[in-house]
């Protein structure tokens, strides 16, 4: 995994497999009321290795599309990545953009692969980050 310092970091592992979540440490100076749009996307794992979590092959596949989704939203001022949650059979990418349209449009614009990604997106109007706080205050012990 590449470098994971400006996250948080939590691991549990139960009997139905090993679940991780990373949280982005955002500065005190993020602007929430910039990007009220929270996409949720989600990636179901096609194969899984015994403790539920993704072969080799598709553990590539999901570091070079969360690459690529970085570039396309993040380097391009359209929102930011928040959370990924990697639980027994898929990961799941929390964005949240500035517009509903300007989130598509670089979703769309970023490079495919022969075969479509196996992703649903699921969409909320979040502007308090509500979401995202809640997690960040159980990852932080209620700060």
């Amino acid at each position: 995994m590449e470098d994971q310092s400006g996250w948080l970091i939590a691991r549990r592992e139960t009997e139905d497999g090993l679940s991780l979540i990373r949280l982005k440490e955002l500065q005190d100076t993020f602007d929430a009321l910039a990007v009220p749009e929270r996409f949720n996307i989600i990636w179901e794992f096609r194969g899984v290795t015994s403790a539920n979590t993704p072969t080799p092959a598709e553990f590539e596949a999901l570091g070079s599309f969360e690459e690529r989704l970085v570039a396309a939203v993040e380097e391009t001022g359209q929102g930011t990545l928040c959370i990924v949650f990697t639980e027994p059979g898929y990961r799941e990418y929390v964005i949240h953009a500035c517009s509903a349209d300007s989130f598509l449009n670089a979703l769309n614009s970023m490079p495919q692969e022969r075969e479509p990604y196996p992703i649903e997106i699921r969409h909320e109007h979040d502007p308090g980050l509500e979401l995202y706080t809640s997690h960040a205050r159980g990852l932080r012990g209620g700060r």
